[in-house]
Order: C-alpha cells, then structure tokens, then sequence
C-alpha cells in the first residue's frame, strides 16, 4: 500500500472572490494517493501518462474545502477515462465523490443498468436522495477505450455528456442544493467502490457551466482559468505516486481567443476579441505579443486595438487583434500565438491563419534590371480570359498593355477555336526583386494555360 502526500501549491492570503467565489483561497492542496494507484505511461490521453487504479482500494483524496461545495451555482465535472474492465449488472463506473459518511455525500459516475448505462450525480443528505441521471446505451462503452465524461449544472439545468453528446433538448431539472459535506473529496471511489483503468484530465470547475450543448472534447490538455478548482493531467515518471494540481492558488490570469480560426482572403482582413481574466485578484497590466510558429506569411501584420490591457480583480477586459493580409502575401496556413505577459506570469493561445489561395491569382517574382513583362495565355472553346498585372504600387489593365489575339477555327468544327491572347507590358526597371501578381478573369473559360516571361 502506497501513501504519500503531495504539496502542490503555496499557501496564499485567505480571500474570496465574490459573493458567487470562483476559489477559496490560502488553503493548501495536497492530494493523498491511496491504495496502488499511479503513474502510468502505458495509456494516456494527453502527455505521455495517465492515471492508473486497479478496481481494489485505489483512489486519490483531497482534504475537506469550499472548493467541493456548489451549491445551487453552476459547476461541471468531467475527466478522460478508459475502464480496463466494465462492470456487472447495477455495478459502477466511479469517477468522483465528496464522501461525508454513507448518509451524506456526492457522488458521480456511471451505473451498469438492464438496457443502459445511467450517468450519475446524486448527493444524499440524512439519507434523502437528490438524484440527476442520463441515459446512455450499453453499447456505448466498451473496455480499453478512451472517452470524455462530463456532467454540468447550469442554473436549474442538468447535462449528461458522454464525448459531448448528450440529451441538450431535455435537461434534467434540479433547484436542489449540492450540499456543503465535510469529507474528503475522492477521485475513482465512492463507498469503497473504485475505479478500475485510467483517468486523465480530472477537472472540476466551480462556477462554470462549461457545455450545454452538444460539443467536440478538447484535443489538447486543459488549461487553469478562473473556474478551474481542481486540474489533475496525470503526467509523470511510470509507477511514481505523485498527482500534481494544475489549478490555480495564487493570482494569476487566463487569455483566450474569440476565434480559433481565421480565413483571410489575400488584400482583406479579419478580428478576434482577445480576452484576458483575472484569477483570483489579479489586477496588473498585461502585454499581450504576437509570434508565428513554424514558417511566417510575408504581407501579414498583427494588430491590438489596446495593449497593455488590464482586467479588473474580479473580471476580464478585452483587446481587438487585426490581422491584415496584403494582395501580396503568401498563401496557405499558418500557426499564430497570442501570448500575454504580467512580469514572470504568460500565458498563450494559438489561432489558425488560413490565406486561402484565390483562384486567377498567381506570385511572381520580377528580377531587378527587367524592363518588360510578356504574359501569354491559350484556352480551348469559346470566352475570354482578362489580364491584370499588379505591383506594390501600380494596378495595370489590359488598356495599358500592348495586347495580341489570335484565332484558328478548326476544319473539324465552326463551333470550336482555340484562343491566344498575349500582352507586353514595357516597366521601369526596379533596381531590387520585386514581387507581382498576376491576375486571370476567366469568362466562359472551365481551362487555360498561362506563361510568363520576364526580360
């Protein structure tokens, strides 16, 4: 039998928030491993190990707080879990519980029934049941498989989500209080009933109704924001005991993006609302910054309507970013990080550039010393194919080049002609590289071919 103790967190000032509090704070985090239960870096969700429970006396447990009482506030708990075996009839898939004796607790989980799984939260009080169940078929779980759980209370509504999808159109209805029971909260135990398999990203979050409709669960780890009272990623060395808290316990702040991705066309530009929280009375300004990860678009500026931004203690306050892409720029995706620092304190959030390449549109690069542009395009059939020449400066139409056409109607055929249209465009020549583009507007053309010369 394993037991140890693990401090997470510093001991901060006691305060509190708000009469609605998000945290309690200066109370110290240590979570207790019980029985065998481990590191494991044979299964994971995310970062290479989760946590492992054998079915027998295996949890983890965390001292009595405010943290585990909700209650008529909205909350959502959920984790990543994988059984290694499913229970028998009326048996249970245990994920959580705030245990005060067999009379008064919480608790959460799945119950194996004849036609169903049942997800659960219930709390009993001197014996009087509250109970909140969603239906789920039994084929719905299977052994050695990982899925996302969550359940979420928002206002007098219930949700039941089993990899986000859940009975949203028929919520159960509770006014009923989460009771404030003085026990250890438990993770993979109620009863002395215990999770047998892995859990990863256990995250509870007081205040928060997370989902109330049907969503895709995250594909990266979770990151602590102001609701966040409990955040166990199950990371580590295989076999160690030591469960670190990710939530946060000192003030701190969250940043987040209105828009995960952006489609820009090329000479257009698009905006995202960059929130910035504070978690638990932090109130300094924040510098937010822009970078690329990977390769960097050229003709793409980054902009912020307001920066340094500074939210109040108890709220958020928010930045406009402008991302501008000139009719120059480079096609194709792009990662960009938004990154907000307040001292030694930053955090991130990434946005998908996406610079669609638009159709006629073609770079090209003009050496220095050129002084004429020849551009030739052939189709088949009928139409016409109109050419424009762009540089950093200059739109050129048809009108300002010398333009040749030429016609051969084939024997076979009246209805059917090929087309060649050249056009010379004489320039002054630039003493640097430049880049131009060239631009084809098809009109009653499915197909052409396009050749550009440079002297």
């Amino acid at each position: 039998m394993f037991g140890k103790n693990l401090i997470l967190l510093a001991i901060i000032a006691a305060a509190l928030i708000s009469a609605s509090s998000m945290h309690t704070l200066g109370a110290e985090k240590t979570v207790t491993v019980n029985g065998n239960a481990q590191i494991d870096t044979a299964q994971s969700k995310f970062g290479g190990a989760s946590g492992l429970f054998d079915g027998a006396g295996d949890y983890l447990s965390l001292a009595d707080s405010d943290n585990w009482y909700f209650g008529t506030g909205d909350v959502t708990l959920e984790t990543w879990f994988r059984p290694s075996t499913l229970p028998n009839l009326w048996g249970w898939i245990v994920f959580g519980s705030h245990y005060q004796d067999v009379n008064n607790k919480m608790y959460f989980g799945f119950n194996k029934r004849d036609t169903d799984y049942k997800l659960v939260f219930d709390t009993c009080v001197n014996n009087v049941w509250t109970q909140r169940r969603f239906s789920f078929p039994l084929a719905s779980i299977a052994a050695n498989t990982w899925y996302h759980v969550a359940v979420v209370r928002n206002g007098d509504n219930w949700y039941g989500f089993l990899n986000g999808v859940g009975s949203t159109s028929n919520p159960v209805t509770s006014s009923a209080e989460s009771p404030n029971f003085s026990g250890t909260f438990r993770i993979a135990e109620t009863d002395g009933m215990c999770f047998s398999g892995w859990l990863d990203e256990f995250r509870v979050s007081k205040g928060a109704a997370r989902w109330t409709a049907s969503f895709t669960p995250s594909s990266t780890p979770y990151a602590a924001d102001a609701y966040t009272v409990l955040l166990l990623h199950c990371d580590g060395t295989d076999g160690t005991t030591t469960f670190t808290d990710s939530s946060p316990s000192s003030p701190d702040f969250s940043i987040s993006s209105s828009k995960t991705e952006m489609v820009i066309s090329l000479g257009s530009s698009d905006s995202s609302t960059i929130t910035v929280t504070s978690i638990l009375d932090f109130g300094e300004a924040v510098t937010l910054s822009s970078s690329w990860s990977g390769v960097m678009p050229n003709g793409v500026t980054v902009s912020f309507s307001q920066n340094p931004i500074t939210p109040p203690s108890a709220g958020s306050t928010a930045s406009t970013l402008t991302v501008a892409v000139d009719t120059f720029s480079s096609t194709g995706t792009y990662s960009l990080t938004i990154t907000g620092t307040a001292g030694e304190i930053a955090h991130s959030t990434t946005i998908s550039i996406n610079i669609p390449a638009q159709a006629g549109n073609y770079n090209f690069a003009v050496r220095a010393g050129a002084t004429k542009i020849i551009v030739t395009c052939t189709w088949s059939g009928s139409g016409d194919v109109a050419i424009r020449l762009i540089n950093p400066s200059t739109t050129y139409n048809e009108a300002g080049m010398v333009i040749y056409e030429k016609m051969t109607i084939r024997a076979e055929t009246t209805t059917t002609y090929d087309y060649l249209k050249r056009a010379e465009l004489r320039i002054s020549a630039p003493t640097t590289e430049e880049t131009w583009i060239l631009q084809l507007a098809p009109q009653g053309v499915t197909t052409y071919t396009v050749n550009i010369e440079i002297t």
